[in-house]
């Protein structure tokens, strides 16, 4: 696969050239513009048999996740079935994936699952898991008693878990209104870690959390 960042996407073949491969659901030929992450900023968006790639294109007026593999594409950041936004689409953040490409992170402040909490007006960002196999979409943040208010999300290289800030107090030991740092795992769920100082971040890169084994 090669990518040309920002603007379009292409897959590359001895046999075949170079296409573009922004080609929406329901859609058969590309449509322009698309956002293919670069890998510093987010973990497998081309997964490591370079069979499908996730990228981010203009969907109804806002940036939406998609999936791209065995010549279809997903909107992963779509609604799951039966949920309807009172407020109407909401863009959507890439965030990481399985080196595989069959699970992958995004966050979204619309409500993308009957149990999303984004506010009246849409104001709280969640942070969401899609699995490609059964298009089951999840979303991880809806334990707390108040908004999550996802900030930054860090996808480990195996993409089994995920480190995240929220000010919202997701679970026993966070403060509402504060920078909390919480890690949700496969294995676990979601866990508290600690409330960050004004000035403190999560680091970002190939190092640190996001580099993370699990």
């Amino acid at each position: 696969l090669v990518v040309a960042y920002p603007e379009q996407l292409f897959e590359g073949t001895l046999s075949g050239g170079l296409k573009d491969v922004t080609i929406r659901p329901g859609q058969t030929t590309p449509t322009g513009a698309a956002t293919a992450l670069p890998a510093q900023f987010d973990v497998n968006h081309v997964s490591e048999d370079g069979e499908s790639v996730i990228f981010e294109a203009v969907s109804a007026g806002n940036f939406q996740v998609f999936r791209r593999a065995a010549g279809a594409t997903v909107e992963v950041s779509a609604p799951a079935a039966g949920v309807v936004d009172p407020k109407g689409p909401q863009s959507a953040n890439f965030a990481g994936a399985s080196p595989d490409g069959s699970v992958v992170y995004f966050t979204s402040k619309g409500k993308l699952t009957a149990d999303a909490q984004t506010g009246t007006n849409d104001t709280s960002a969640n942070l969401y898991r899609y699995e490609v196999a059964t298009g089951a979409l999840t979303d991880l943040t809806v334990l707390g008693e108040t908004l999550p208010g996802v900030n930054q999300v860090l996808v480990s290289r195996n993409g089994k878990s995920v480190y995240f800030t929220a000010t919202g107090a997701l679970v026993g030991g966070a403060t509402a209104g504060k920078q909390n740092l919480y890690r949700w795992s496969e294995a676990n769920g979601l866990s508290f870690i600690a409330t960050l100082a004004a000035n403190d971040q999560m680091a970002t890169g190939t190092e640190g959390p996001g580099a993370a084994a699990a």
